[in-house]
Parts: C-alpha cells; sequence; structure tokens
C-alpha cells in the first residue's frame, strides 16, 4: 500500500474503537479446578504447556493491560499481586459482568448499557456478550432426568482470526470445561489452524488434540504443524476419536469460518484451501460412523446442499443460515444436559444448542436449526418438482418474474454466495409446487429460532450473482447424489436467459471521463456446460434510454438530477445507487457508492444528494453500501463497508479489513458494529463468522483508489493520517461544502447489467 496522503487535509487524528465483546471470564487459562500435575497428563495451575506460550499471559491479562489501571477492581479474579485467581473459576455470570462492565467503563466512560452492551441472568456459563441484549431464554434442563450410555462428541475446530484476534476458539472451550462433563461424556478436540491461541495449553501454528473432562483439559497429542483443511486430516481425527473413546452414541462439531456451499468450510492460518461441501462429505460417508447430528458453529451452512451430502452419514444436522457471531455456540448447557443422560433425545438435545446459541448471542442476526436428515430426501424431491416448473415459465418467456422472485428473496452473507431462503423464494416465485415445498422444509426444521426476517431453517444454493461458478459447485453436487436433471436444468435455464439478457458494457463509473478508451468487458459465457442457446436467444432484455456513449439519460429536475423510468424498466432494475468522486486538486478520490436515491410523484428516479458523505471520527471515508432492508419486526436497516489497512496492538500484524457501518431505527446516526479480513481476491470466500471488534491501541489506515484527471486509475493509496484506537468510532454524514465532487447515478437491472449516468458536477 503506498504511503501517499492524498486527501485534503480534514482534521486532527481522531481516536477510534468499539469495546472488545469477549466473554472475559476463563479466556486465560482453560482450567476450572485441575488439581493434578503434569505427570498425569492435565495441566495444574501453574504449569504451561507451549513452548512458544510458556512466558505469555493470556487474553485476560492482555486486555488489563492494554486497558491501564485496574485498581479498585475486587471481584476475586485477581489478587493483591496481579496474578490470576483460578479458584474463582468462570461459571459466575455476576463476576463475568462486573469484569466486562469496569473493563467497558473505564475504557469508554459512562455506563456499558450506554454503548448497548447486554447482561445474562444466565448462570451456566461465560455468556457471550455479543449484542444489545436479548429477549430469548437460555434452556432449563432442570427436569432432565439421569440416564446411562456413553456419548463421544468430537470438536474440529480451526481456530483461524478467530483465535488470534478475539480469542473466540478459547472462550468455546473455556464453555465445555464449564459443564464439568462426568465420564460417560467424552468431549475429543482438535486445535489448530491459529498462529495465535489466547491460552497457555494450545501450541501457537500447531494441531494438537485434546480431552476435556469435568477436571479440566487433558492433552492427548501436543500437536505439530499440519493443515487442517485437508481431508487426510479431517479422516484420521474422526478414526482416532472413535477408536479411542468408542461410545453408544457419536456427534461431530466444525468450529470456524463457513462459507455456505460456494467457497466450503475452514481457513488454516497457516495452510491455504479449505474443505469443500463434497470433500467432507466423503470423508464422513467412508469413515463407518454414524452421527447423532453434526453441528457447523460455523456461518452459511445450513442449506439444503450440506444437509442432503450428509443424509446417509448423520442423523440430524445443525447449522445457520447466516452468518454467526464470533463467539458462536453456547457450549456449557447441552454439554451438561448429555452429562446427565448421554441416552437424550436428540429433538431435546437440539433445542438446548439453538435455545442457548440465541440467547448467548442476543443479536438480531443470529439465526440455528435442527434439521431431520431422514426428511431431506423428500424435500429433494418437492423442489425438483417446483423447479421443473420453473424452466416451463423460462421458457414461456417469464424470466423476470423468476429473476425478480430470486433477487428479493432473503439471501445471507450480505448476498455474497448465492445462498436464499428456500421458503421465502417459494413465498414470492408463484410457481406450482411451491407450497408442497414449504412443508416438507417444514417437516425437515425439526426446530429452529432465529430474529432475522424471513428466515425460516433452511436456505439453498441458488446461482445467480456468482454464474461463473456454477459449473464447479454443479459437480460437487452431483459427487454426493444431487444430480436431478429437472433441479440444475432449472438453474441451467434461469442462468442461460440471465446472460442472453447481458448485454451493456459494465463500466468503472470514471471510465465517462474524457480521454477513456471504449472496450468491450463484458464476460462471456456461452462456452459454459449449462449455457443453454435457445432459451438465452429467446430472451429479450428490457432497455433503458441511453445516450450516444451509452449512459444513462439525465434530466434537471428542479434542484435534483432524475432519470425517467417507466413501469417495465422498474420491474427489470435490480437496485439503484449513487457514487461520488471527490475532486482532491490533482485527481479523483473514488468515496464509494450509497443508497441515496429517490423516486418522484412520476416514478423517476431521484440522483438525492445533497453535499454530505460517511465519516467516521470526522474523517470523511470511501464508503460501500451492502444491503438495506427491513428486520424481523419490521425496523429498517442499512449497512455497509469502510476498506481500511489495520495494526493489531495485541499481535503487530498489518493487513485490510472492511469496517461494518450500520444504521437502524434504533441507531438513525450510524455506528461502527467491528471490522472482518478483507478478502484477497473478487470470489467469494468464507463469511468471517460476524466481525471482530478493536481494542485500544490497534492502528487504522483508510485507504482508496485514486484516478487522475484522463479518467485512468493510478493506484490505492492511503487516506487521512492514521487512527490510533482509544475510544468508541463515532459514524456521521459530513457536509463536503468547499471540495468540488463528480456524481453519478448506476442502475443493474435483472440480467446483470450495469448502466450509469454520466457525472453531474457539484461545485464547493
Amino acid at each position: 500500500m503506498k504511503k501517499n496522503n492524498k486527501f485534503l487535509r480534514m482534521a486532527a487524528i481522531i481516536l477510534s474503537v468499539v469495546m472488545v465483546l469477549f466473554s472475559f471470564s476463563g479466556c486465560d487459562v482453560l482450567d476450572e479446578g485441575m488439581e493434578n500435575g503434569p505427570d498425569s497428563g492435565y495441566y495444574d495451575n501453574t504449569d504451561s504447556y507451549s513452548d512458544s506460550n510458556t512466558s505469555e499471559k493470556g487474553l485476560l491479562d492482555d486486555l488489563l493491560d492494554i486497558f491501564g489501571d485496574d485498581s479498585g477492581y475486587d471481584s476475586g479474579y485477581y489478587d493483591d499481586d496481579d496474578d490470576y485467581d483460578y479458584s474463582q473459576g468462570s461459571s459466575s455470570s455476576d463476576s463475568s459482568d462486573d469484569l466486562m462492565s469496569i473493563l467497558f467503563d473505564s475504557f469508554f466512560g459512562g455506563s456499558s448499557s450506554d454503548y448497548g452492551w447486554g447482561e445474562s441472568s444466565y448462570s451456566g456459563g461465560s455468556d457471550n456478550y455479543t449484542g444489545s441484549g436479548s429477549s430469548f431464554e437460555y434452556a432449563d434442563i432442570s427436569d432432565i432426568s439421569s440416564g446411562s450410555g456413553k456419548f463421544t462428541l468430537l470438536v474440529y475446530m480451526i481456530g483461524s482470526n478467530l483465535e488470534t484476534d478475539g480469542g473466540c476458539g478459547t472462550m468455546d472451550i473455556q464453555e465445555m470445561i464449564d459443564a464439568k462433563v462426568d465420564d460417560n461424556v467424552n468431549i475429543i478436540l482438535e486445535a489448530g489452524g491459529a498462529k495465535k491461541w489466547q491460552n497457555s495449553v494450545m501450541s501457537n501454528g500447531k494441531a494438537g488434540r485434546y480431552k476435556i473432562t469435568g477436571k479440566g483439559i487433558q492433552v492427548l497429542d501436543a500437536g505439530s504443524k499440519k493443515s487442517m483443511v485437508e481431508t487426510s486430516e479431517l479422516k484420521d481425527f474422526i478414526k482416532y476419536g472413535v477408536s479411542n473413546f468408542p461410545a453408544d452414541r457419536y456427534a461431530l462439531i466444525f468450529w470456524d469460518h463457513g462459507g455456505a456451499t460456494l467457497a466450503g468450510f475452514g481457513t488454516d492460518e497457516m495452510f491455504s484451501g479449505e474443505l469443500s461441501i463434497d470433500e467432507i462429505s466423503q470423508v464422513l460417508n467412508n469413515s463407518g460412523v454414524h452421527f447423532d447430528f453434526v453441528g457447523y458453529d460455523a456461518c452459511l451452512m445450513g442449506n439444503i446442499e450440506t444437509a442432503y451430502s450428509l443424509k446417509d452419514c448423520a442423523d440430524y444436522l445443525i447449522a445457520s443460515e447466516e452468518e454467526e457471531p464470533g463467539y458462536g455456540w453456547h457450549y456449557t448447557g447441552f454439554l451438561k444436559a448429555l452429562s446427565k443422560n448421554p441416552s437424550l433425545d436428540m429433538t431435546r438435545l437440539g433445542t438446548i444448542i439453538v435455545d442457548d446459541f440465541v440467547a448467548s448471542n442476543g443479536r438480531d442476526d443470529v439465526s440455528l436449526s435442527v434439521i431431520d436428515l431422514k426428511k431431506i430426501e423428500n424435500v429433494y424431491t418437492k423442489m425438483a418438482t417446483l423447479f421443473a416448473n420453473g424452466s416451463k415459465e423460462i421458457y414461456a418467456g417469464n424470466y423476470r418474474t423468476l429473476s425478480k422472485a430470486r433477487k428479493n428473496s432473503k439471501g445471507y452473507g450480505g448476498n455474497s454466495f448465492d445462498q436464499i431462503d428456500i421458503i421465502d423464494f417459494c413465498n414470492k416465485c408463484g410457481l406450482d409446487g411451491a407450497d408442497d415445498v414449504v412443508s416438507a422444509v417444514k417437516s425437515a426444521v425439526v426446530y429452529e429460532k432465529t430474529n432475522i426476517d424471513r428466515t425460516n431453517g433452511l436456505a439453498m444454493y441458488f446461482p445467480y450473482d456468482y454464474p461463473s461458478y456454477y459449473n464447479s459447485v454443479l459437480k460437487q453436487l452431483k459427487s454426493f447424489g444431487m444430480n436431478n436433471k429437472s433441479y440444475y436444468g432449472f438453474f441451467d435455464n434461469l442462468l442461460s436467459s440471465r446472460s442472453g439478457g447481458t448485454g451493456s458494457r459494465s463500466m468503472k463509473p470514471i471510465e465517462v471521463q474524457p480521454g477513456y478508451i471504449e472496450e468491450d468487458t463484458s464476460v462471456d459465457l456461452t462456452t459454459t456446460d449449462w449455457y443453454v442457446p435457445e432459451v438465452a436467444e429467446a430472451e429479450t432484455p428490457v432497455t433503458f434510454d441511453l445516450d450516444e456513449d451509452g449512459l444513462l439519460i439525465l434530466r434537471e429536475s428542479g434542484d435534483n438530477f432524475v432519470v425517467k423510468i417507466t413501469d417495465e424498466q422498474y420491474d427489470a432494475m435490480a437496485f439503484a445507487d449513487i457514487g461520488v468522486f471527490l475532486d482532491d486538486g490533482e485527481g479523483y478520490i473514488d468515496l464509494g457508492n450509497d443508497s441515496l436515491v429517490e423516486y418522484d410523484e412520476n416514478g423517476d428516479l431521484v440522483l438525492a444528494y445533497n453535499s454530505v458523505w460517511v465519516a467516521i471520527d470526522g474523517n470523511i471515508v470511501p464508503f460501500y453500501i451492502i444491503d438495506e432492508g427491513y428486520d424481523a419486526y419490521g425496523k429498517w436497516y442499512s449497512y455497509g463497508e469502510v476498506d481500511a489497512e489495520f495494526t493489531s496492538a495485541r499481535t503487530g500484524e498489518t493487513r485490510n479489513i472492511e469496517i461494518i457501518l450500520c444504521w437502524d431505527e434504533d441507531h438513525d446516526g450510524g455506528y461502527v458494529k467491528g471490522y472482518r479480513t478483507a478478502s484477497d481476491s473478487d470470489a467469494p470466500s468464507q463469511a468471517e463468522r460476524s466481525v471482530t471488534q478493536f481494542v485500544k491501541g490497534d492502528k487504522i489506515q483508510f485507504v482508496c483508489e485514486y484516478y487522475t484527471y484522463d479518467g485512468e486509475y493510478d493506484d490505492c493509496y492511503y487516506l487521512h493520517e492514521p487512527i490510533i484506537v482509544n475510544k468508541a468510532l463515532k459514524v456521521t454524514y459530513d457536509d463536503l461544502d468547499g471540495y468540488d465532487v463528480l456524481v453519478y447515478g448506476h442502475i443493474k437491472d435483472l440480467y446483470g447489467n450495469d448502466y450509469y449516468t454520466e457525472f453531474f458536477f457539484v461545485e464547493g
């Protein structure tokens, strides 16, 4: 990244952050009352395992150091010598609430409740502290009677940046320890894939194996540097766990990032690659083990493709349609229940997992489902019939109706994974057979809980925004039996119709500047295996009013510029927005795009630029809108991202991030939700499992794309002076008065075409 400070200096360095959403209790050492010494294979209160971690303190110590003075704190966690008092344990929510509040308040000032910091009355383990509180309650397990049998739970934990940056894996392991399971439950953990573990047991950069018991954590294999995104490692772990810890029942949980059907599961910080759903399916189906459930404590894996791939090797899938918060599942409650009764019915066990997950995260954007895999074949059969009817509609010339239904269906992962809710699509598509699919899905989803609008427990891969990936995904689906021609033939036809209507150039907005040489940059999809020429050729797309340069025609209307839109054109639109380029005296800074458009009484599109733009702590930033809509309670929301370079105060590591900004009816001024690691490419990659919070001392450097006056892309540059975090970031819309800007309008239609207006000039 170049270090030119191109932007007009707008303010002094402003300091930023939103608090760490960790549950601080138990993050330092993974034990509670571990009385055995190292010779027994356990770790006591003074011994640490990792050679690389031996002299390091854990996350709680580091955070106390970062936050400064902890004087006056007397809850039993730290003694007079600032040593950790392990005898206090971590099962008291009162203590952890006090610690969190003290740290939060000393850092930001005022009350932690002012920042939406949720409090929990649950006393069964560490709370996840992610969000503004929840109306959901933890599962009551007091009525579970004792039972016999043996249960082995295998947990495949790829720590990734979730552990390195946030200690999320450590916290979940502590929750497992807090359950104090009896000998009738084996919790066998493989943990690796993280550059830095926030505890003194796991080894940085290595993958080891551990057993969690009522005493604490036992090291089974200290581990070595090996990739956890290789099928051979997963296969060996399952074989190891089952062979050494035989039981009456088995379950497997995958813990890390997930990327739906499109991008698979798992990010190992030391090794490249991921585990695709067909690779996982092959390993599990060839393992010789039948699992009571397979769970994904990961984003976006609650879809029919994942479910179908596991239907012959497991009874249930427990997974989320949407992104998960970083801290994911809450482990204490359901493990306590299993310890009381290892023969506990799966339906009851699943409800405990779901209830505790939602209650512990206290957010508006969580979802978790228990899916009966014995009923997935029926869902698939009903969907194949639905899609056969969909193909008939496409041949009848009704592509745009189905495309609109697809576009307006509930999508997940910021609409970046071609994953939508099955029932929501059925409610919009108007196809014969939709009601049968809805009934089949409701029967298969035996339990689900969510705060997300139009989310019903089971999603599907529906290729639309990323047609170039369809071939590779289709090969996966066919490999584990999703090879019904009526099913995937619908996608063939729909994508062919979409391709047949793709005719305009996809231009960068700056390309309308003088000096740009026109060239066709559209992608040729006619050579793909799925392309159906007769369907594509029959498609007649809606056209928009363009000038001789291929640009949308702008008209003045009072103080605004408008684009005239007919009813037919409106029906063909996917979305519209505006973009802004700022003239800094040497060239143009791309400030991104926002949904600042309206429709007047004539139905025409108004480019409602009002000389303000998104700012963080007084610094105008390049902002890119991602989505807006209404939540499960009918409340409006909007969110987008700001590109930045980030240097961690904890690790010193520098990388590119996306800062997520949100607005809703309760926060119309906007707020910083957190950040996630930016992808290195435009290809879909695994979701960041919600976002990570900044901590004091983190360095943020905003970045922007820069263009010359001739319309040529120059480079990516730093914008403003760096921000060093020391308080909560403030989001505003600040005036651009005094700065000359170029504004353009943009429309994307249902065929994927991008249409741009010419620029209009706004003098500062």
